[in-house]
């Protein structure tokens, strides 16, 4: 995607750090592909398959087929420098560097003092520092993708390894919302007016039942132009089928040991979930703990392997087989966030309760991501497992063409949860 007008990005940033460290939600995208199939085919096209309203089983009106491009999938909003042979895309740094009078400080799990400051249940190890790096920079907001790999891989970095958001893009403070009582801004607004050699790099893909990919037929239908934010800002799209997304995201290492560290390349979130049944209730506090996370114990609550559910096999069934395979066996034992992201929007029809489909227009729920750099520690037996099932490449490590896992707790098709694992 090749920016060719401004970007108003209109969320709320206090500061610019904020700002500089939030500004491509991997819904942005998403949203806007999603607008611009709305507008190219305002009429129902042959080649739509359509869906019902509604979610976990439940239709208010289930012979009603009015949803649309249902199957539309997007996976992130990279930047990208434009290189001889392609492109060289960049990630958020991960947390556990940061800049600091002059240095670029490496946080490290302390594994020899456990539990010995008030970290949050159910983490075992602090965070302490373990290296500095001199550097003259005066911000480190990005990494290209083989410093991320080599991240993965536990090589020391140097100060060549990080970009600054100036070095994509200028920005430009836009207007404000001032708090009459008190003064203070409650909104800050900011152009982002990128350099010439900056493009945007997304993987999106709609199935069709036919076989086909919708978005063929946007791209053919917009003249290659898509427009991006409240803002009409304008940015030319061109499908690239040379490069698998192994080329353009980074990789993970094979994990052999029992420690497993795992990066999230986008924000995830993680709502506050309560479950019950005959014997006990589950509280999950959501927020920066993932909600496949036992609270108490730290205890990885995911499966080994999900069973492919065949035309044969009922819901039920599928479930039932499910339950029956071994949880992995690994503990969170440490964890380095950022401060967290405001998703939020608007929308002509907000899909908060699902016998309201027709609901007036407003801003959707709020929530707070966890930002990409994030990281998690974990450790336990079944490590390489656990790495397959968080890494976005799944047990695959060339020639990827597909995001395997997304691991947010809510809006995965849009890109949120994709991360990439390595040792520690």
């Amino acid at each position: 995607m090749k920016p060719i007008t401004p970007l108003m990005v209109g969320r709320r940033h206090e500061t610019l750090e904020l700002f500089l460290d939030a500004w491509l939600i991997p819904s942005m995208i998403f949203d806007a592909i999603h607008a611009s199939l709305y507008r190219a085919f305002p009429e129902v096209q042959l080649w739509e398959h359509l869906h019902s309203y509604g979610r976990n089983n439940k239709y208010p009106n289930p012979t009603e087929r009015l949803q649309r491009f249902g199957s539309l999938r997007t996976s992130g909003l990279f930047p990208a420098f434009r290189i001889a042979d392609g492109f060289q895309t960049f990630f958020s740094t991960p947390k556990d560097h940061r800049l600091t009078d002059g240095y670029i400080q490496r946080f490290v799990p302390s594994v020899d003092f456990p539990g010995k400051c008030n970290i949050p249940s159910p983490l075992k190890f602090p965070m302490i520092t373990a290296e500095k790096i001199n550097t003259s920079k005066s911000s480190i907001q990005w990494m290209p993708k083989h410093s991320i790999e080599k991240w993965l891989n536990n090589k020391q970095l140097s100060e060549s390894d990080f970009k600054s958001s100036e070095d994509f893009f200028v920005h430009e403070q836009g207007f404000t919302h001032p708090n009459l009582s008190s003064g203070k801004a409650l909104a800050i607004k900011f152009h982002v007016r990128f350099h010439d050699y900056v493009s945007l790099i997304t993987e999106a893909s709609m199935p069709m039942k036919t076989g086909t990919d919708g978005l063929d037929y946007l791209v053919k239908n917009s003249g290659q132009k898509i427009t991006v934010g409240g803002y009409d800002s304008q940015f030319i799209i061109t499908k690239d089928l040379s490069r698998s997304l192994s080329e353009l995201l980074p990789v993970g290492p094979t994990i052999e040991g029992n420690r497993v560290k795992w990066l999230l390349l986008t924000p995830a979130i993680f709502i506050k979930l309560h479950r019950a049944n005959d014997r006990q209730v589950f509280e999950y506090p959501g927020g920066w703990l993932p909600s496949w996370i036992d609270p108490q114990t730290g205890q990885v609550m995911l499966k080994k392997e999900v069973p492919v559910r065949t035309p044969a096999m009922t819901r039920a069934q599928w479930r039932s087989k499910i339950k029956s395979i071994e949880k992995i066996d690994c503990r969170l034992v440490a964890a380095c966030v950022g401060v967290p992201v405001i998703i939020t929007g608007w929308s002509n029809r907000r899909h908060l309760t699902i016998y309201e489909a027709e609901k007036k227009p407003g801003f959707k729920k709020e929530y707070y991501a966890v930002p990409a750099g994030s990281i998690y520690y974990f450790e336990g037996p079944d490590a390489p497992i656990l790495a397959t099932v968080l890494s976005w490449h799944g047990s695959e490590y060339s020639n990827v063409s597909e995001i395997k896992n997304r691991r947010s707790g809510i809006l995965g098709e849009k890109g949120f949860g994709i991360g990439v694992c390595g040792p520690w």
